[in-house]
């Protein structure tokens, strides 16, 4: 049976130790790198923590949860913490062991803030090194002291890091994890070695690229057929070949410096520009692959098809700044709180191409099954979700007593609009006076007494600045009732709802947000779909299962689904 918070706590003030509590037990273990003597200890980890919390007769096992090769500044970034905090939300366990602070977060407000979190859910954390207990009353205000020194040394690994980067750099040195496709890595010279697999590619993207004739899907379905494919066994990305033709490696040189990381905390990395890159000639160490000729000819081909694409528009937004797609920042994985992001598949029946638009959680495209286990959504599917709603919508709007003419703008209007932009300047301030008042508490200048009470009051200010900001951004859109009422005349003759344009346009002007729910009630199905309309406040709740089930039979035969390479909805919810 879950105890309460506050149940343990009050046993925890009669006097009573945390393992003489009944309680149900877990722990959480991380390693950076995938190195085998960091993977070794994280076995070591796992067995030890298994093995006390097995020893102590008042707790009950819980399987454990592990990160394998993954940063700890960021929490999103984290499958299997993600899983974990998913998890105590469910109510299946009450406490978490975790070694120490950095193994569990080097991120402040992540761990301060996760560690909030799952109090919420009458869920307690042990750190060991420290002997911390979160369940105990000043547990926060000493954890806040052991996060900053915990990203204090991130942030300080990180600039010894930049540094020999930079000083190796200077050296001619060789950096990267991957070689240059062509090379293999040579360690008796720091160099490359010719792989001789590869060689006959890169000379052949360069020569043909050079006569100006192909593409570069053109030459990476041809390198396809000559069976020579990317490390995935798939065709190489068009991108990857346009890297290919940029790189200076291929007339031997050793190129540093291409890219940098913003920040510390970030994972993604920033392309240099060309004049930032690190140059440094070294034939011997570097063997060229094709002719400074050649090279150049590839290059001139490649910037005067860039070119051509100068002043057009290939941004992810549409021209009143919303997502391309209809469905872009509308669909969201409540079990990581991020949105779905959309992938096509394509493949190949009687020598022609398919290709089918699907959506799926971010934290799924990034770590898989084992990271999400929401269902991903293929866009039919979507498609006709939508339809059966606006389809179930229209007849109540044409026995309106209004007409759509005055209909229309009282649900998209009739509310004072806020100047968002304002709100977030003041916002920014807020949070950089927070940050100026935590600097003057660690350094003597304010009294705990003092600091707690300006801390609560700005935190409050700040909650409330935040929903003010996010009511202001979603009243700040375009005046758009006379295109709408177009748009619904529209659907009205067309009571099939089959144009897709049409539909696409129902789903920006009246979708708000569509959140993909666990149900923890029903195991059979285990998602719910929860639809949300601007300017409403219940969302319209779908058995995602039933939805999903009726729209694949509506569709046709199974046989033409087992064709497509993706993974579907049905297999996902498996």
């Amino acid at each position: 049976m879950k105890k309460k918070l506050e149940e343990i706590r009050t046993e925890l003030l009669l006097g009573r130790r945390i393992s003489d509590i009944p309680l149900r037990v877990t722990f959480y273990g991380r390693v950076s790198t995938d190195e085998e003597k960091q993977l070794d200890s994280l076995s070591h980890q796992a067995a030890y923590f298994e093995s006390k919390i097995r020893d102590c007769s008042n707790w009950a096992y819980i399987p454990g949860y592990i990160d394998e090769g993954i940063t700890g500044t960021r929490a999103d970034k984290r499958p299997q913490f993600l899983n974990m905090v998913r998890d105590a939300r469910a109510g299946l366990f009450d406490l978490i062991l975790t070694k120490e602070v950095s193994r569990f977060a080097r991120d402040i407000v992540d761990c301060v803030q996760t560690v909030r979190d799952l109090l919420k859910y009458d869920v307690g954390v042990l750190i060991e090194d420290i002997n911390l207990n979160t369940m105990e009353q000043d547990a926060e205000f000493r954890l806040s002291i052991m996060a900053i020194v915990a990203q204090e040394e991130s942030r300080k690994n990180s600039e010894r890091v930049k540094f020999g980067y930079r000083q190796t750099m200077k050296q001619g040195k060789r950096h990267g994890s991957t070689a240059p496709i062509g090379y293999l890595f040579r360690e008796d010279n720091n160099g490359y070695s010719v792989d001789e697999s590869r060689r006959s590619a890169v000379e052949y993207v360069f020569s043909e690229y050079a006569k100006g004739e192909k593409g570069m899907r053109t030459l990476s379905n041809e390198l396809a057929a000559k069976g020579i494919c990317g490390n995935t066994g798939k065709p190489f990305p068009p991108s990857t070949l346009q890297r290919m033709i940029k790189n200076p490696v291929y007339l031997g040189y050793i190129v540093n410096g291409k890219t940098h990381k913003p920040s510390y905390r970030e994972d993604r990395r920033i392309r240099n520009p060309r004049e930032d890159w690190h140059l440094h000639y070294d034939p011997e160490r570097v063997p060229p692959l094709v002719s400074q000729t050649l090279w150049d000819a590839a290059n001139r081909i490649l910037a005067m098809r860039k070119s051509r694409m100068d002043g057009i528009d290939c941004s992810s937004k549409d021209a009143c700044g919303d997502g391309r797609y209809a469905y872009s920042s509308r669909i969201l994985c409540a079990d990581h709180n991020c949105m779905y992001h959309r992938a096509v598949s394509r493949w190949t029946v009687d020598g022609k191409e398919q290709r089918r638009e699907f959506w799926r959680c971010y934290v799924y495209k990034k770590y898989g099954r084992k990271g999400c286990s929401a269902p991903v959504l293929h866009r039919d599917e979507l498609d006709g979700i939508m339809r059966e709603l606006f389809s179930a919508l229209i007849p109540l709007l044409k026995e309106s007593c209004l007409p759509l003419s005055e209909a229309l703008p009282k649900v998209l209007g009739g509310h004072d609009r806020s100047d968002a932009s304002a709100l977030e300047k003041e916002l920014g301030a807020l949070e950089q006076k927070k940050r100026k008042l935590l600097d003057g508490w660690l350094n003597g200048v304010l009294s705990d007494a003092d600091y707690r009470s300006a801390d609560k009051k700005l935190t409050a200010r700040l909650s409330d600045l935040r929903q003010k900001t996010e009511r202001a951004r979603k009243e700040e859109r375009p005046d758009s009732s006379a295109q709408v009422i177009k748009i619904m005349r529209q659907a009205l003759e067309n009571a099939e709802l089959k144009s897709p344009e049409i539909l696409d346009a129902l789903v920006r002007e009246f979708v708000d947000r569509i959140v993909i729910r666990r149900t923890e009630a029903d195991p059979k199905s285990p998602y719910c779909m929860e639809i949300r309309l601007f300017e409403t406040e219940k969302p319209i709740r779908l058995d995602l299962s039933l939805c999903l089930r009726r729209q694949s039979s509506a569709q046709g035969s199974a046989t033409s689904r087992s064709a497509t390479p993706c993974p579907t909805t049905a297999s996902a919810r498996r």
